[in-house]
């Protein structure tokens, strides 16, 4: 779930491509910036990246630091992101199994729980 955009890339699309009409949903105007982009004739590669949606209660990953998958994970708590980045800085080869623990107030929301 969602996208990264180069610097260069973003800024094209700022500076010539966000001219009316655009939709006032900001993912769909980025979709609509990029697709303008490529058709005049700007590079666009498509990569996947290995993302996580935080929907589960269970772990995503169970291991190494070094070894994970993740370019962009969800729902992390503020806890979990200054644990890893610990372990970044730290010990890479460190477990990352103690660094989870979800917020789940998004889901909660959607739910109607919150």
């Amino acid at each position: 779930p969602g996208y990264l955009l180069g610097m260069d890339l973003a800024a094209a699309i700022y500076g010539s491509f966000m001219e009316p009409p655009i939709s006032w949903n900001e993912d769909k105007a980025i979709g609509i910036g990029v697709f303008r982009a490529k058709k005049r004739g700007l590079p666009v590669r498509h990569v996947y990246l290995h993302m996580d949606d935080g929907e589960t209660d269970t772990l995503p990953f169970s291991g190494n630091w070094s070894t994970y998958p993740f370019y962009s994970q969800h729902q992390l708590s503020a806890k979990s992101i200054s644990c890893l980045f610990e372990l970044e800085m730290k010990n890479p080869a460190g477990l990352v199994n103690d660094c989870y623990q979800h917020t789940t107030w998004l889901r909660d929301l959607h739910n109607g729980v919150a």
